[in-house]
């Protein structure tokens, strides 16, 4: 099981959700648009995160917590740790990746240097995107899911960079 679908489920399972009808969505001295189409679940202070939004192009879960087979998922985790680069907080989530194949690159977010990690999990059968982003004392991460060979895969990217670009801090 992919290490970074084993975080949503940690990050799901805390929390109080209340449903948010809106564009805007605000972390932690963050902002960021979301489309309308999107339904947003905002999770607040939780044991593990300051906290947690989940923006995701279905209603329900299917049993089990499952996305739908056409669903695609936007995390968005606001977290103080005690590390002071991408790098760090990513080897403090998941440690060292051993055999699971893992394309890593650099973006930058709202003028912010981050690192973007790519798994394609084929046990799962889903492609996970992964960005991390310190910014002051808060790790910032962004992650998308959705199953491997969905034909609505380029949308769901365009969207999630779309979400990316609109990133703002407030302080």
């Amino acid at each position: 099981m992919s290490q970074i679908f084993l975080v949503f489920l940690a990050l799901l399972q805390v929390g109080t959700v209340r449903v948010v009808n809106t564009n805007n969505v605000s972390l932690k001295n963050m902002t960021l648009m979301v489309p309308l189409s999107l339904n947003v679940r905002v999770m607040e202070k939780t044991s593990v995160s300051e906290a947690i939004s989940a923006i995701a192009n279905f209603e329900e879960y299917i049993h089990g917590g499952i996305m739908p087979r056409n669903g695609m998922e936007i995390i968005v985790v606001a977290e103080k740790m005690e590390v002071k680069t991408p790098e760090e907080a990513i080897k403090k989530d998941f440690g060292v990746f051993g055999k699971v194949k893992v394309q890593k690159s650099q973006v930058e977010v709202a003028k912010q240097r981050a690192i973007k990690i790519s798994v394609k999990d084929d046990f799962l059968k889903i492609n996970e995107v992964a960005i991390y982003l310190v910014y002051n004392d808060t790790t910032y991460k962004f992650f998308l899911t959705y199953y491997i060979g969905n034909p609505q895969a380029k949308t769901y990217q365009g969207i999630f960079n779309g979400m990316l670009r609109s990133v703002k801090f407030t302080q």
